[in-house]
């Protein structure tokens, strides 16, 4: 939900941080990624997230969203042209497992995303971090 008027983003879930680390079985990395650019395209002021509170420098911080991901998928690949294993790829870009991965029966987790980031069958939404539009003012 966007208010233009005040430069307000809700964005719900869709920016808990700057740093995804997690991935649930039923999301889509690249539709998250294209409703990031979306919103950043908005230029909003401030963000109100469901989990982190109001974030100030909305557009630079859903810019960074965006960038933090890009960088993410871009090692995982050189990684995994290395011959590295997925699960090794996550490990090594995001460290261990942690409880949320064990008490979701593995619905989140870093293995997840390094999948949906590497999985060359998925239709990607374009380059990510190109062209930024001025904020609202």
């Amino acid at each position: 939900l966007v208010e233009r008027s005040e430069g307000w983003a809700f964005t719900g879930d869709l920016f808990v941080n700057e740093r995804t680390r997690l991935l649930r079985r039923v999301e889509d990395v690249w539709a998250i990624i294209d409703s990031l650019r979306r919103m950043a395209d908005v230029g909003p002021r401030i963000l109100f997230c469901s989990q982190s509170g109001p974030i100030h420098d909305a557009t630079s911080a859903l810019w960074r969203k965006i960038e933090n991901l890009q960088r993410l998928e871009g090692e995982a690949r050189a990684l995994r042209g290395e011959g590295v294993p997925d699960r090794a790829i996550a490990r090594r870009l995001l460290g261990r497992e942690g409880l949320l991965t064990l008490i979701s029966g593995g619905e989140f987790s870093k293995l997840r995303l390094i999948e949906a980031l590497l999985d060359e069958g998925r239709p990607r939404t374009g380059p990510v971090g190109l062209d930024r539009p001025t904020p609202m003012a």
